[in-house]
């Protein structure tokens, strides 16, 4: 059966979010505003099951950033699909061609990754993890590896949390529980993790946020919180249709040279030219065409950027497992 979705749950999970958020970054505003112009339409197989044993989508990814004008532009499309067999999950992503790069296909099972050559459906290339990755997989296990497309096991949760003594706190006001990682699973030599903490509404028994915070070599500060965004088809199912990142990024670093430069923090702050004034700078060769207006100050590498991931074409239980055939097989 094919549904179109309703906005109601997307409005109520993210409401918190932007009432905070919206003065801070402008372009966050783009996030509630391209799920409600591209709403997604779903095709759920129920006569096999009610679980989501395989999910595909077509995903538009679109950027947005406080340092540039115009609005969120669409960047990338691909398609995904996600199988899970007994808690392991198998991904493949469908890449279309470019200029100059052959269309590839991207298939992991969590431990290892293989990219093929679409026309020929020959592996190109295998990535195993590192032992530093299965260390991860094995001991965090069931908390990183979920794909969140859908409600989660919250008591699993608790009890994997609780065996590895990770620290936990629930908020029985907001409804939210929270659990904050280990930061020496994520460093490396040229980035340092602060802090990684994942939050769970604990009504809908869904994922929040997943917050990291790292300092990087030159010094910044990166704060990535990543937000799925879930839809209520019916009757209490409910699936994730997207999801978006907010990128803040903070330096006490000051680009030399630049401090004379004039600049805008916002559209609204450029003054504005009569239309004789206009066309006296045309005329005198003065004016020249900018299709992304650059806004802040060029002496400061600070910035925030927006990364929001659009599904559609949504199939629940609809593909078969050859789609998986050459993962499922190493």
């Amino acid at each position: 059966m094919k549904r179109k979705i309703s906005k109601s749950f997307f409005i109520v999970a993210i409401a918190s979010t932007f009432i905070l958020g919206s003065c801070k970054n402008d372009s966050q505003n783009s996030v509630p505003r391209l799920f409600e112009e591209n709403p997604a339409t779903v095709t759920w197989d129920t006569s096999k099951t009610d679980c989501i044993d395989t999910f595909a989508a077509t995903v538009s990814v679109y950027d947005d950033s406080n340092r540039r004008a115009g609005g969120a532009k669409l960047r990338e499309q691909y398609k995904m699909a996600v199988k899970t067999v007994a808690d392991k999950q198998y991904v493949r992503f469908d890449f279309p061609a470019k200029e100059k790069v052959a269309a590839k296909t991207v298939l992991s099972n969590g431990t290892d990754t293989i990219i093929v050559d679409t026309k020929t459906n020959q592996i190109e290339k295998k990535i195993s993890a590192s032992e530093a990755d299965f260390k991860l997989i094995n001991d965090l296990g069931y908390i990183i590896t979920q794909q969140n497309l859908s409600k989660i096991d919250l008591s699993r949760i608790k009890n994997e949390a609780t065996k590895l003594a990770l620290d936990m706190s629930e908020d029985k006001s907001e409804k939210v529980l929270s659990v904050s990682l280990p930061s020496k699973y994520f460093s490396t030599d040229k980035e340092k993790r602060l802090s990684t903490k994942v939050s769970y509404d604990t009504t809908n028994e869904l994922m929040e946020t997943v917050e990291t915070v790292t300092e990087m070599e030159d010094g910044s500060i990166v704060t990535v919180t990543t937000s799925p965004v879930y839809e209520e088809i019916e009757d209490g199912l409910i699936i994730k249709i997207g999801q978006y990142s907010i990128i803040d990024k903070k330096s006490d670093i000051r680009y030399e040279g630049l401090e004379d430069i004039e600049y805008f923090e916002s559209l609204d702050d450029i003054p504005e030219l009569s239309q004789d004034e206009y066309e006296q700078l045309v005329d005198a060769g003065n004016a020249v065409t900018i299709e992304d207006m650059p806004l802040g100050d060029p002496a400061d590498p600070g910035s925030i950027e927006t990364i929001i991931e659009l599904y559609d074409n949504i199939e629940i239980n609809v593909i078969d497992d050859s789609v998986f055939k050459l993962i499922m097989e190493l």
